[in-house]
């Protein structure tokens, strides 16, 4: 399966030929087969030159149906086939499906962790069966794999998450053993404060009442 795809963009105000080179977790655009460094962060923008010298954006955009489209100026140009209903069904409910499937019987991580992962690998297999389906339109092959690529969505979400929890839990613990016997030795330290402080006062008051003592037989 070749999930790389590139399409030619037909743009008149553009300076040569641009084209667009994107993966289901990547996408670059290229003028004159010179790649154009992105600017911004998640809306990224591709400045591109235009035959009047300036320099307009391109920006890639996911579009209704789940198809990207290029934006520039005021063409927007789709670099997917939009798919039928029943093809975004298959992408969608296998990886309902499988995920279903997996938290019955193996799992699930609870808490922000498990959250932000199951939100990741959802959205990664649902953007891969999307590729595959727009290159197989065989129904059966699309259904195993979406099915498939699913699969191995879960465990990598069930995998790394138990390895993050993992690896939290093994930097927590010492620092809540580093913790107790911090505190275990403040407190004794302060019990032996405490006792040296007693011992000093009963020093004093004996003195006190052997002075005293001693004034009242002179005074006799």
């Amino acid at each position: 399966m070749n999930f790389r795809k590139g399409v030619i963009l037909n743009l008149p105000e553009a300076k040569g030929e641009v084209k667009v080179v994107f993966s289901p977790m990547s996408f670059n655009v290229y003028q004159n087969g010179k790649k154009i460094k992105k600017k911004g962060g998640i809306k990224a923008k591709f400045p591109v030159e235009t035959t009047t010298g300036e320099i307009e954006p391109i920006v890639i955009r996911n579009g209704k149906g789940m198809v990207r489209t290029a934006h520039f100026k005021d063409q927007q140009i789709p670099l997917e086939e939009r798919l039928s209903g029943l093809e975004r069904f298959i992408a969608i409910g296998s990886v309902i499906f499988a995920f279903i499937v997996g938290c019955a019987l193996f799992g699930f991580i609870t808490g922000v962790i498990g959250g932000a992962l199951i939100g990741f690998t959802v959205a990664m297999a649902v953007m891969f069966s999307l590729a595959f389906i727009r290159q197989e339109k065989n129904l059966v092959l699309q259904i195993l794999v979406s099915v498939g690529l699913s699969a191995v969505a879960y465990l990598v979400y069930f995998l790394l998450g138990m390895l993050i929890v993992s690896a939290l839990h093994g930097a927590v613990m010492p620092m809540v053993l580093l913790a107790g016997r911090a505190c275990n030795i403040i407190n004794k330290l302060r019990k032996q404060h405490i006792k040296k402080y007693r011992h000093f006062d009963r020093r004093e008051e004996s003195a006190d009442a052997k002075a005293l003592g001693d004034s009242s037989l002179r005074s006799k």
